[in-house]
This record gives structure tokens, sequence and C-alpha cells, in this order.
């Protein structure tokens, strides 16, 4: 745990290969936590060679439930499809049935990799849809250019009842904005700030004064104004 904490405070690529090769001089790069870590970090620092290297490193793991999703999660954020592929394969052979944890993470990687139909296969195995879970979705369709898909999905996860979180709402807006959705974002927005205004940041306005549909209600814009001061939004 202190060494997944190191790699996680390091920020230099020459100190993050120091750490990898005291792993391996160790014994600590063949487990899942430790390996997909240091698989990690070099993705951050923009490092293909080595963080192929560090998968290499763990290709004979022996995974659990909570230590293969770290893994999992490192290929999905350089976007590692047959990384990623391997690793489901590997959960398949040793973990047999998936914990939420596990199908999270998937969900997760096969989305960011722009496989959707996998990631919607996968969401639909889950015996628990938390908002982690819609929001991959709802963020996969975003990010491959599929507004509508984006938009029906969200419409989906608010008829559950399921209460959004500040990565919901952000992810709304955006693909809203991006789709030429923009009545229909102004109104999600609308009612997320009435109903869930403790979870806007700054960032979450961002989507109404680019799309500039405050103009003709000079009441919300004046709300929308001292909400930013309030947060903060333009403080040096």
């Amino acid at each position: 745990m202190a060494f997944y904490s190191l790699l996680n405070f390091t920020g230099d690529l020459k100190l993050g290969r120091q750490f990898h090769a005291c792993a391996m001089k160790i014994g600590l790069s063949s487990i899942v936590f430790a390996g997909s870590a240091i698989l990690d970090l070099n993705a951050k620092l923009g490092s293909t060679e080595e963080a192929q290297r560090a998968f290499e490193d763990i290709q004979n793991p022996n995974p659990s439930q909570f230590t293969l999703p770290c893994a999992i999660i490192a290929t999905a954020n350089i976007v590692a499809l047959e990384m990623g592929k391997s690793f489901h394969a590997c959960a398949v052979k040793t973990l047999g049935e998936f914990r939420v944890f596990v199908l999270n993470s998937l969900v997760t990687f096969y989305a960011k990799c722009g496989s959707m139909e996998d990631s919607l296969h996968l969401f639909c195995e889950l015996p628990g849809k938390g908002i982690v879970s819609w929001n991959a979705v709802i963020c996969g369709f975003a990010q491959n250019g599929r507004g509508e898909d984006a938009v029906n999905f969200y419409e989906r996860m608010r008829n559950t009842g399921l209460r959004p979180n500040s990565v919901t709402l952000l992810c709304s807006s955006w693909v809203c904005n991006h789709a030429g959705l923009v009545n229909k974002g102004y109104s999600y927005f609308k009612h997320a700030r009435l109903e869930y205004l403790s979870l806007f940041k700054p960032k979450h306005y961002t989507f109404i004064f680019n799309c500039g549909c405050f103009e003709e209600d000079r009441v919300v814009y004046s709300i929308l104004c001292l909400s930013i001061q309030e947060l903060g939004f333009g403080r040096h």
C-alpha cells in the first residue's frame, strides 16, 4: 500500500522508473496491485513503452476482485484495448463471477476505448447499477460522438430515480452543448440546479455561458452571476 501511495505522488518519469526497477528487484511488479500502479504511472507520464513493459510484468498475476480493477482502469487511462482485453480474459479465467468493482471497471474501460457495445453488454450484467456505472456509459457515449445515445441514457437514469453526481451533471451539459441540443441541456441545467445545487462547481456553469441561452432570461442571468461569485469563479 505504501508503494502504491509513493507512485501516486510522483510526477517524475525518472523517479517512476526507479520505483519500477525497485519493484522488479523485490518481486512486487508481478503483483496486480503494484504492477497496475506502475502501469498507470507510466501511462499518465506519457511513456507508452514503459507502460507496456509494466503490463508484461503482470501477465501471470494472481488477481482478486479488488486488485484487478486497478489494472483495468490503468489500461483504460491509456486507451489500451488489447491490454485491457487481456486483463478481462484473466478475470474470466481466475475470478469466475464478477463483483461490482470489476464490472464497473470493465464498463468504464470499454467505453473509454470506444467499444460501446461491449460496455453496454457488461452494464446490463450489473446486478445493482450505481451512479458510477451510469456515468461510465453516459460519458462513453459522449466521448465517442454519440450525443443522442448519451442523452437517452441520461433520461433512462433519471427515470430510475437515481441521484446524479457532479460528473453526471457535467457530462450531460457537455454532450448537449456539443450535440447541438442546447434547449435540452438548458432544461437539464435548470432542473439540476433546483434539485442538486450543492453539486455545482464553477465548471458546471461553463455550458450556460458557452451556449448563451441565459441571455433572454435576465433573472437567471443574475442568479448565475451571483452563484459563480459564491463559488469563487474568477477569483485569483
